[in-house]
Parts: structure tokens; C-alpha cells; sequence
């Protein structure tokens, strides 16, 4: 997973450090129809259905701090 360009407000475009508390993610690689979703550890964050080999999940409302972003399809 990584963080899109303009949610990206770090040092620089690539560090995956952001202040944004809502954006989307885009997982790459899926089945098209697939239920992707996005997880912190146990929680999850959101989820969409796959259109071709990608999902865009919105994230909305985190709160400052660090997070272990992983997907999974079903």
C-alpha cells in the first residue's frame, strides 16, 4: 500500500507521512468484483468493490498517530 501523492504531506512525496485525516487508498492488483478492505491491525477502515485490478477505499476521520495499513480481497 501507498499513501497518494496528495495526501502525502511529508518531507517529501514518497514517505507516507501525512497530517490528512480522511483520503483514499488505492489497492492495485485485485480481482474485479472483489471485496477489498482496508485494515489497522484488527480494524477496519473501509472497504469498496473492485473495478478491473484496483479498489479505492475512502479513509475518513483517523486520528493522528501511526498505522500498519493492510488489504485483503474476498
Amino acid at each position: 500500500l501507498d499513501l497518494p501523492t496528495v495526501a502525502d504531506s511529508g518531507s517529501s512525496s514518497t514517505d507516507n507521512i501525512t497530517s490528512s485525516t480522511s483520503f483514499s487508498i488505492t489497492v492495485n492488483g485485485v480481482t474485479n468484483g472483489a471485496t477489498v478492505k482496508l485494515f489497522n491491525g484488527s480494524t477496519v477502515l473501509g472497504q469498496a468493490s473492485a473495478t478491473g485490478t484496483s479498489g479505492t477505499i475512502p479513509v475518513t476521520n483517523l486520528t493522528p498517530g501511526s498505522y500498519s495499513l493492510t488489504a485483503t480481497q474476498t
